[in-house]
């Protein structure tokens, strides 16, 4: 098996699945696409929560936006 941090080659790859018997290669797929549905189920919860902490920064920028309205303090420009 390769490192993590480097991909696999094709040579690799078709080097593997000429020395591999049948029951092997079915191991691997499976692997393979318990692997996949683990890396889809990361990104669905990290969608969900640029989601729910997207929605939260709106809310709050609601919130001192009103909270500058309401007491009429100047608004510094940022710096840049």
């Amino acid at each position: 098996m390769t490192s993590p941090s480097r991909p696999r080659t094709l040579t690799e790859g078709k080097r593997d699945i000429l020395t591999c018997s049948k029951n092997d290669l079915i191991t691997k797929v499976v692997d393979l696409q318990e692997s996949l549905m683990a890396t889809l189920n990361r990104v669905e919860t990290a969608r969900i929560e640029h989601a729910r902490i997207a929605g939260e920064n709106t809310l709050l920028l609601q919130y001192v936006n009103n909270l500058v309205n309401a007491t009429g303090a100047p608004v510094e420009k940022a710096k840049k």
